[in-house]
């Protein structure tokens, strides 16, 4: 009996360094402080049927749609794929501008256009089915009218010629510019011409400086032909003058050849 405690001791010791380990505190057994917290109510959800001049209404649905309004004209419905974010002030937002996220692959988006009440109409194109929503625009921002669409451009005959012309050139690098730039410069050079033979050697200087000489035979061809119902030719005295009214026609011809070398494609 003597040995019978130590042994005991060391059965015990032993078997608590062999991992034998004391039983876990069993938690809900400890009991703290508590204080019990009121549910809220929930938040009633209330149908939106009012559209302010600034803000927006959407339709959002996976399901394929038509969605259409009656009377037209109050609101103007844009079909938009989804999903994509919009933009804008929304019925059901803070008021304030911000980002929406729309998950759903089909999305309306109702903006206002005129004060005054509107049914929108959401027809089912699976099973034909409607639904029916009424509003009350508060006001809108009409859309600006189309602006008016321009007449063709009708072409003078010069012009085609021209344009004939131009198509036919192998070498159009600088064309329009380097010749649109010389005739700006030989309209500059008119008024302080007294005689044909001045203003060609003007002329002369500034195909020279700006190496349009010859470059475009083509088009300059056509442009001479132009020309021509303008200036003289064959033989030119020195001293043929250029008279005042000429040098209105001059002048004429050459905005003539700058605004159809400005009509080239």
């Amino acid at each position: 009996m003597r040995h019978a405690l130590p042994a005991l001791f060391l059965l015990l010791v032993g078997g608590v360094s062999a991992g034998i380990q004391p039983a876990a505190t069993d938690k809900s057994a400890v009991r703290w402080p508590e204080v019990a917290v009121p549910q809220p109510m929930p938040v009633p959800v209330l149908p939106v049927n009012t559209l302010p001049a600034d803000q927006l209404y959407y339709v959002a649905s996976d399901e394929d749609l038509v969605v259409l309004d009656s009377p037209e004209g109050k609101v103007k419905i844009v079909h938009k794929a989804g999903p994509l974010s919009i933009a804008g002030k929304f019925v059901d937002g803070s008021g304030r501008f911000e980002f929406r996220d729309f998950k759903e692959k089909n999305v309306f988006v109702v903006m206002p256009v005129e004060k005054g009440s509107v049914e929108i109409l959401v027809v089912s194109k699976k099973d034909f089915s409607v639904q029916r929503k009424r509003l009350e625009v508060m006001g809108g921002n009409p859309s600006p009218p189309d602006p008016p669409v321009p007449p063709p451009d009708v072409l003078t005959q010069f012009q085609k010629d021209l344009q004939v012309a131009y198509d036919k050139e192998t070498d159009k690098a600088n064309l329009v510019a380097g010749l649109t730039k010389f005739y700006e410069k030989s309209l500059a050079s008119v008024d302080g011409t007294d005689t044909w033979v001045g203003l060609f050697t003007s002329m002369t200087r500034h195909a020279q400086d700006l190496g349009t000489g010859g470059k475009y035979p083509k088009v300059q061809a056509t442009i001479g032909a132009e020309l021509s119902k303008t200036f003289p030719t064959g033989q030119i005295s020195p001293t043929l003058a250029l008279t005042a009214a000429e040098k209105v026609k001059v002048k004429a011809t050459f905005k003539t050849v700058m605004e159809a070398l400005s009509k080239l494609k």
